[in-house]
């Protein structure tokens, strides 16, 4: 059936819905005013956030001692970043279904490894370049492609014709609106919004195929996980159909005025950090 604007809304109440923490301590965490207090406040209202930070920090990665069994000190334990991953990594787990995208011939570790690269690569990129929202580009990373849920059950099931457009020469974002009706991008951006997520992360889900068209205030983040999900394509890293037809802007790129090395240096740091979150879900699932 095809994808219309008119049917976003009913596409979007289908999907299971992503918990408020994620939102709510991305918030806290980017406020220079954010407490422990509103922390704790914001991971408790999803027990099962809760017991996924509570998991972590009781897995043999901390070799504690004693069990701890509150989510005050084990926020204190886990520390800033490895917080605002597990958060973000347990809220869109539940998204991902356990037999993948078929419409993208997407299995789900596919999806999940290639969300995670792009999530490392955009961190590193974006604090190399410096950019305003740096302290949301793990998160913009992770979910750059959310719109992809909502496309695939509008695509063939197994994903045999759009294959058949991309290799006819065009973009995934046209074979997306000629199959399905609507593109994961502008998709993303509705899905991001009715979501409640900040802002950059909305511009990030709707423009990162295409950063020169986004707003001027979000285009650096847009365009760092633009060359990010290119990163991690040329690593390895592709995701279904989509690494078929994957472009560049190389002029929004460069633009960002990167360091001299700063992509190589990326993939070799992203490389390790991809097996450690690796162990984290692992950690995470039981």
């Amino acid at each position: 059936m095809t994808l219309r604007r008119a049917d976003l809304p009913l596409a979007i109440a289908s999907l299971p819905p992503l918990s408020p923490a994620v939102a709510m301590v991305h918030d806290v965490l980017t406020d220079e005013h954010g407490t422990l207090d509103e922390l704790v406040e914001a991971i408790s209202v999803d027990p099962a956030i809760s017991v996924s930070v509570l998991r972590l920090v009781n897995s043999a990665a901390f070799g504690l001692e004693s069990e701890v069994s509150d989510i005050r000190r084990a926020v204190q334990l886990l520390g800033r970043d490895p917080l605002h991953e597990v958060v973000v990594l347990a809220g869109l787990e539940r998204q991902i279904p356990k037999e993948g995208l078929a419409g993208y011939q997407a299995a789900a570790q596919e999806l999940w490894t290639h969300c995670v690269a792009v999530a490392c690569l955009t961190d590193q990129l974006a604090g190399a370049a410096s950019i305003p929202g740096a302290s949301a580009a793990f998160t913009a990373g992770l979910l750059h492609d959310l719109g992809q849920l909502a496309v695939a059950p509008h695509l063939d099931g197994d994903g045999t014709r759009l294959a058949e457009v991309i290799a006819s020469g065009h973009s995934v974002d046209q074979a997306e609106r000629d199959v399905a009706g609507l593109d994961h991008c502008e998709v993303g951006g509705e899905l991001a919004l009715a979501w409640g997520l900040p802002e950059p992360i909305v511009m990030v889900a709707r423009y990162h195929h295409a950063p020169s068209q986004a707003p001027e205030a979000h285009r650096p983040l847009v365009t760092v996980v633009h060359h990010a999900n290119g990163l991690a394509h040329s690593l390895g890293f592709a995701s279904g159909v989509a690494a078929m037809a994957l472009s560049q802007d190389a002029d929004a790129i460069r633009a960002l005025n990167l360091p001299p090395g700063t992509a190589e240096l990326a993939a070799a740091t992203t490389l390790a950090r991809i097996e450690g979150l690796r162990d984290v879900l692992s950690d995470l699932r039981g």
